[in-house]
């Protein structure tokens, strides 16, 4: 039997359902729905007995279709006034069309409390626009939402005509109240700067934001004009500590725009985590750093610092010396972790990388790691 205090924890649908069926009337914080076995009758079973819960997390199978989804979420929303948190998870799904998007915005919708939201729905290839902009709808109306992750990364066909980033801009601009918000579009084709520009936009309007986690790999169609969009973006923070950019096989990204993004990061003196994945980007030799590099002294709040440019190709010696040179002008104290990634940057020399790892020797000793081939 389990114990009451593991109820008050958590309730998770995955465990033999004879263990808990004399538990009928406890108020628990969590219930979470992973395996494909547990129907939306047997949830409501639970519900109907007096189970209450304030933290949702419905964790579907492959191959989970529009009509599973929907019922999961007749269920969950027998909570609708005690929820807190909302967490909707479902991949590679080869059936979920914008349908079941359509009955997760309905849902959320009416989810006026809701502090938290994650929806992800990773490799669902049907998913289109349209998907997008029944999510946007409901989540317009969340005024107590601080924190947001959103993931529809591989679903191809979604970016298609744009028009769902810029339904997804216009609804993420009302919630003033945000205060992290991670945002994965990755691999989605045909993806170009105009639907950067509509991100870009959207976080201008979110002046509480603290951390921002931002994923658009393989978005083979945008360019420095897209990167130099979010820098503009992100330079008008003045509480940002976190930030997080991934634009790994974004080949046409070069050292004009990287540049650009250094000049806009070391404007925010409040930032405590600089994470950057420029992997797979051929473009870059290594000047674009300098305004990085140059502007690691004034970021006297820095703690993290992760560096990815592995698999640049063109990547040089000249790179290394910017960070190099940089990181001997750090003026934090607080640095806790530096992550520099040049792994299979054939251009570098052993000269550059040592050079590099005994200035991290001497600043950062045990803080650091440098990779290369």
């Amino acid at each position: 039997m389990i114990s009451e205090d593991q109820f008050e924890q958590s309730l998770h649908f995955n465990t033999s359902l004879e263990q808990i069926k004399e538990e009928t009337t406890l108020k628990v914080n969590r219930i979470q729905i992973s395996q494909a076995e547990v129907d939306a009758e047997t949830c409501a079973w639970y519900l109907n007995k007096g189970i209450e819960a304030n933290v949702w997390k419905i964790s579907r199978a492959i191959n989970t279709t529009d009509e599973e989804i929907s019922k999961m979420l007749g269920v969950v929303m027998k909570s609708a006034s005690k929820m807190q948190k909302l967490e909707i998870s479902c991949s590679m799904s080869e059936y979920i069309t914008d349908t079941a998007l359509q009955h997760v915005g309905e849902s959320v919708k009416k989810l006026a409390g809701l502090h938290k939201i994650s929806i992800e729905f990773v490799q669902c290839r049907k998913i289109t626009y349209k998907g997008l902009r029944s999510i946007s709808r409901g989540l317009k109306g969340l005024s107590s939402l601080h924190t947001i992750y959103l993931n529809f990364s591989w679903c191809w066909n979604l970016l298609d005509h744009e028009k769902g980033l810029y339904y997804l801009s216009q609804s993420l601009g009302q919630l003033t109240s945000l205060q992290n918000i991670s945002l994965e579009f990755s691999s989605c084709r045909n993806a170009t700067n105009l639907g950067v520009q509509y991100l870009a936009d959207c976080l201008e309007k979110l002046k509480s934001l603290q951390k921002i986690y931002l994923v658009l790999n393989g978005w083979k169609n945008i360019n420095d004009q897209g990167l130099k969009q979010i820098s503009e973006a992100l330079e008008k923070f003045t509480s940002l500590q976190e930030i997080r950019l991934s634009f790994a096989e974004c080949v046409n990204i070069s050292d004009q725009g990287l540049g650009r993004l250094g000049e806009s990061l070391k404007k925010t003196s409040s930032l405590q985590t600089i994470d950057l994945d420029f992997s797979c980007c051929d473009k870059i030799i290594g000047d674009g750093l300098v305004n990085l590099s140059e502007g690691l002294k004034d970021l006297s709040s820095l703690k993290i610092l992760k560096l990815n440019f592995q698999n640049c190709s063109k990547m040089s010696d000249v790179g290394l010396n910017y960070i190099r040179e940089g990181l001997k002008a750090v003026t934090s104290v607080q640095i806790q972790n530096i992550t520099l990634d040049f792994y299979w940057c054939w251009k570098t020399t052993g000269k550059g990388l040592n050079n590099l790892r005994n200035i991290l020797n001497k600043f950062f000793p045990s803080k650091f790691v440098l990779k290369h081939q």
